[in-house]
């Protein structure tokens, strides 16, 4: 619950200790944040987003962290641009290297989930990266296929930006009540 404070009070300086929190091994993780790391991490940390690009990029390279981790990170990166908190350049050249250069081709969840936000991002300037993706067989068929990235490059830009932006996923932390009344435990 104190993350989801920190977060709409857009606290910067839980950013690096929530970095830190989720560094841990997928063990402790996920004993400390369950299902909030696949709910909410990446809402998480776009709200206290303190400029430092790298501390989110270190997650995601980083082989060794949970795989949901890394994908919540993934999705922040979208969250920002989609809130004009990051230019929408600067995460396709950084998607584009993640693809080319900076991900191990294991198969694992995080490939889904860079054509996925990718594809939130109207990927026109990565689409030979994304085929070449489909066609390494690294990306789970239930989650995208060709045809929503098809679909995807002939979307304008803005009108996918504003649609994230109304889209609860996609949406920074602004009422703690409303994001946890519906937990069990309460």
């Amino acid at each position: 619950m104190l993350c989801f404070l920190l977060a709409q009070f857009r606290e910067p300086s839980a950013y690096p200790l929530i970095v830190t929190l989720v560094s841990k091994n997928e063990q402790v993780v996920e004993d400390l944040l369950g299902d909030l790391v696949t709910e909410d991490l990446g809402r998480m940390l776009a709200s206290v987003y303190d400029g430092r690009l790298e501390l989110i990029q270190e997650l995601i390279e980083n082989h060794s962290l949970y795989e949901y981790v890394r994908t919540a990170a993934i999705k922040c990166l979208t969250i920002l641009v989609a809130h004009k908190l990051l230019p929408r350049e600067v995460v396709i050249n950084y998607f584009r290297l993640l693809f080319n250069s900076k991900l191990k081709k294991d198969g694992s969840y995080v490939w889904t989930s860079l054509v996925c936000e990718s594809t939130n991002l109207c990927p026109k300037e990565l689409e030979i990266e994304i085929r070449k993706t489909f066609e390494a067989d690294l990306i789970e068929p239930f989650f995208i296929n060709l045809k929503d990235v098809e679909k995807s490059l002939k979307t304008n830009i803005n009108q996918s930006l504003s649609s994230l932006r109304k889209n609860h996923h996609y949406s920074l932390i602004n009422n703690t009540i409303a994001e946890i009344e519906g937990w069990a435990c309460f």
